[in-house]
C-alpha cells in the first residue's frame, strides 16, 4: 500500500560525524546494527570536518550530496569530490574517509536488490507525470525542496520538504509544483 511518511515516521540517530535520519527500511522490522535488511534509506547530516565511515560489509552504498560539498576517499580503491546532487557508488565494506560538511541522501542495498537514484526539479506550476508500474520494483520520492501534489486514479499526496512517499502498489502519478521543487526517485528491485 503506498504511503507518505514524515518526520513523525522516522528515526533520528547520532553517529561519530553528526546524525543519520532512516527514512525506510525493508523489510521493515529489519535493523541496520543487526544487518538484516534488504535496503535502506537515510540521510545524514555530517557535521565533522573530516570523518571515517562505519564498516558496512556486504552493503553496496549510493551516496548523493544535497547540500555541502564532500570529498570521499575510499582507500587503496578511489576518492571523489562530491557537490550537490553527485552521487558516490561504493562498497560499505570499504575503508572509507570523509572531508568536507554536508547533508546527504543515502541508498544502501545487500544482496541481489538494486537502487537506483536520479534527481528532478520542477517549476512552479509545473506538471510531469510518472509510470511506477514497473513489476517486482518498488518506488520512492524524498522532496528535498518545495511542495508537491502527487496524484494517482486512486490517491493524492502533499509531499512537503523531507516527506518520502513511498509507491509499492503499481500506479502512474502525476506530480504537480506549487513552487518550485527538487526531489529525488528512487527505484529499488
Amino acid at each position: 500500500m503506498n504511503q507518505l511518511l514524515g518526520e513523525k515516521n522516522f528515526i533520528t540517530t547520532s553517529w561519530a560525524g553528526g546524525k543519520t535520519t532512516e527514512l525506510f527500511i525493508f523489510p521493515r522490522n529489519a535493523s541496520l546494527k543487526e544487518g538484516n535488511f534488504s535496503f535502506r534509506l537515510s540521510t545524514a547530516s555530517v557535521e565533522s570536518e573530516e570523518s571515517v565511515f562505519s564498516a558496512l560489509p556486504e552493503v553496496k552504498r549510493s551516496l548523493m550530496v544535497l547540500e555541502g560539498e564532500m570529498e570521499l576517499t575510499h582507500l587503496h580503491q578511489h576518492k571523489k569530490v562530491l557537490k550537490k546532487f553527485n552521487i558516490d557508488h561504493f562498497n560499505g565494506g570499504w575503508q572509507t574517509h570523509s572531508k568536507g560538511k554536508c547533508i546527504d541522501f543515502n541508498l544502501m542495498t545487500k544482496g541481489k536488490t538494486e537502487g537506483v537514484l536520479t534527481v528532478f526539479t520542477l517549476k512552479k506550476y509545473a506538471e510531469i507525470e510518472y509510470d511506477f508500474t514497473a513489476k517486482n520494483k518498488m518506488y520512492f520520492v524524498y522532496l528535498i525542496k518545495g511542495v508537491l501534489l502527487g496524484k494517482s486514479k486512486m490517491e493524492d499526496y502533499h509531499l512537503l520538504k523531507g516527506n518520502l512517499l513511498v509507491i509499492d502498489t503499481p500506479a502512474i502519478f502525476n506530480f504537480s509544483a506549487s513552487q518550485f521543487s527538487e526531489y529525488i526517485i528512487i527505484k529499488v528491485s
